[in-house]
């Protein structure tokens, strides 16, 4: 399970702790696992979302300008602020 987000393990881990039957035990962690796999690659596709967004509102501002890479990097730091862990240059 230390491969697990610590919020999924906090749900498995009871109940795989109750399980005797190890062929259930092994179908309920390949679900945390496939869970915890889903759930890393929602937040991967949430940046580049939030990237595609704000591409899409400076072409509809100025449709033939353009694309200036300043200009997205500036527009993704107004909008996701300090929730990223990095930040966009």
């Amino acid at each position: 399970m230390r491969d697990i987000e610590p919020r999924i393990a906090q749900v498995f881990l009871p109940l795989l702790s109750v399980i005797a039957d190890e062929g259930a035990r092994a179908r309920l962690l390949a679900a945390a696992k496939a869970f915890h796999s889903d759930l890393v690659s929602d937040r991967g596709m949430d940046r580049e979302a939030v990237v595609l967004e704000v591409m899409n509102g400076l072409r509809s501002a100025i449709p033939d300008a353009p694309l200036a890479v300043k200009a997205i990097a500036e527009g993704v730091a107004e909008r996701v602020g300090e929730e990223w862990d990095r930040r966009v240059t």
